[in-house]
């Protein structure tokens, strides 16, 4: 079983919708910072077992502040390609 929960910091190059946003339906816009977490079958949620695959599930700078991940927004200065 394999389980990526880490989210991972992203700009986004397209619109994507946020998923699970505190705010409605929000999308997220070309040039936007956001956090990605990617869940596989066999994973906790279940989303990817009823997907039949990889599901990767977005949050908006908006909802990652609400939910206290606004820390992971921040650019790296290690070096990482993120």
């Amino acid at each position: 079983m394999m389980t990526d929960y880490y989210p991972r910091r992203r700009v986004a190059r397209k619109e994507h919708l946020c998923f699970g946003c505190v705010s409605g339906r929000r999308r997220i816009q070309p040039g936007e910072v956001y956090l990605e977490k990617t869940e596989y079958p066999g994973g906790e949620l279940g989303y990817a077992d009823f997907a039949r695959r990889p599901f990767r599930m977005r949050q908006c700078s908006e909802c990652a502040t609400h939910y206290g991940h606004a820390h992971l927004l921040q650019p790296t200065t290690n070096g990482d390609p993120q």
